[in-house]
Order: C-alpha cells, then structure tokens, then sequence
C-alpha cells in the first residue's frame, strides 16, 4: 500500500512539474473567433477554421490558408519550419488522354464569346489533328496558363484576347478543359 501511494505522489510531481515547466516557455493568448469572410482576386477563401482576433489582429491558420490558395504545406519536426510550395502549374493542366476520347488542337482565337464562356478559333491543322468547328465552349473549372519560355503561370477567361495563339485540350465533347496560351 505505501508503495503505490509513494509511486502515485512521484507521479503526481513529475506531471505538475512538467506542467509548470511547459508554462516557463509558453506564453498564454486570449482571443476571440470571429466568423467573417477572406477574399483573393480568385473570390473567397473557403476557410475550414475561423480566425481568431487577438489584440485587434485577424489570425488564421497557416494551413487553412496555404490550402486554399492550392500551395502545399509540408512541416518538418525535426528543424521546426514550414515549407510552402507554388504547385507545379505543368503538372496541374494533365495532358489530353486520347484514351479518354479527349484531344489536342492549336490554333489562334479569332472571337470570343464572353456570354456563353466560348472561343472561336482558326485552326493550325496538321496531319495529325482532329478538326473543330464554330465557338468551343470553356468549361467552368478549365485551367487557362501563360507560357513565356519555360515559365507558366495560371490566368482567367477575361484574360484571353483575340489573336491569341493557344493549344486546347478538348474533351470527346467537344468542350476546352484546358488552355496554354503562346506567348
């Protein structure tokens, strides 16, 4: 019996020790969660936590927003840091899969339907190319990218202009899941 309470006392100690020891590093924060919106040139932040306000400033988490901005986030324990990552934008536009009923065409954007989210264009026809015809309709979540060299970078529909020389994706429907405009 008086070995159990002599081991239950140490235990107790160690606990209210490390306790107190953790207190020595840690500093306390009081703040207040408020739900409100975050908004980027893309529109808004679909926000997983809500930000906290601590002595009139906004904080959110790191994560919550990395994620939504579509960066990755790796943590690593060992050095304490946090890495953000651009996504590779080659990576994120996949190539026509033939498999799939989808292809590939180039060609420079002779109209644009900014009503009906469509492009019209003047075909580059090769031996290899399937031919399209009359206003190509974008789909909503196509992925649109610049190229200059070997350097990309994502823009949106209002972005194109006529004159533009482009590659398209298009689906066996006929409709441009992905776009790289020559620069």
């Amino acid at each position: 019996m008086k070995k159990r309470g002599f081991i239950f006392i140490l235990l107790v100690l160690c606990i209210s020790t490390t306790f107190s020891l953790a207190e020595n590093y840690l500093n306390k924060v009081e703040g207040y969660e408020r739900n409100f919106r975050v908004v980027t040139d893309k529109g808004a932040l679909a926000l997983k936590e809500k930000p906290v306000i601590i002595q009139n400033r906004i904080y959110l988490s790191l994560k919550n927003i990395a994620e939504a901005l579509e960066y990755q986030i790796n943590w690593n324990e060992n050095t304490q840091t946090v890495t953000l990552l651009k996504p590779n934008l080659q990576e994120v536009l996949v190539p026509a899969n033939p498999h799939n009923g989808e292809y590939f065409v180039y060609g420079e954007i002779r109209g644009i339907n900014f009503e009906n989210h469509s492009i019209h264009i003047e075909q580059h026809i090769d031996d290899n190319s399937k031919e399209v015809f009359g206003n190509l309709p974008i789909q909503e979540n196509a992925i649109l990218l610049l190229q200059r060299n070997s350097h990309f970078m994502a823009v949106t529909f209002e972005d194109l202009k006529v004159g533009d020389i482009v590659g398209l994706i298009l689906t066996k429907e006929n409709q441009i899941r992905g776009i790289v405009i020559d620069c």
